[in-house]
């Protein structure tokens, strides 16, 4: 079961009321709600809204994202013409990330992990564009 938050209004009220409602649908938030002000008919639903579950992983969901032609070919364009600049971060982050101060410790301690990122961010960046490109 989700909880929802559910805005509906009502002639008898001066305000909108906001409600959270337990449901396993927008359909059962929508009667709940509406079972809870039945006192107060006719009630409108002005909107219904899924509260996101602080406990649940919400990076792997499928997202289907709307664009348009030309946007999503400009986005591959953005992509791929920044691509130089970004392997030149990462190469950048590399060299820094093997010097060493006068005692043998690494001369800038985040460089490793900057260049990681870098590495792990142009692979991200590849799976985005062959996506595009398939869509």
């Amino acid at each position: 079961m989700s909880i929802y938050t559910v805005e509906l209004t009502t002639p008898k009220l001066d305000h909108v009321v906001k409600l959270d409602v337990g449901a396993k649908t927008f359909s059962g938030a929508e009667k709940e709600a509406k079972k809870q002000y039945d006192w107060a008919k006719p009630v409108t639903v002005k909107s219904i809204r899924l509260n996101e579950d602080p406990d649940a992983s919400y990076e792997d969901k499928v997202q289907f994202i709307p664009l348009t032609g030309d946007q999503k070919n400009d986005l591959c364009c953005y992509i791929l013409m920044t691509t130089k600049s970004r392997e030149e971060e990462r190469d950048a982050w590399e060299r820094l990330s093997k010097e060493l101060d006068d005692q043998g410790k690494p001369e800038f301690p985040n460089a490793e992990s900057n260049y990681s990122f870098w590495v792990d961010m142009i692979k991200k960046l590849e799976t985005i564009s062959h996506i595009l490109e398939n869509a």
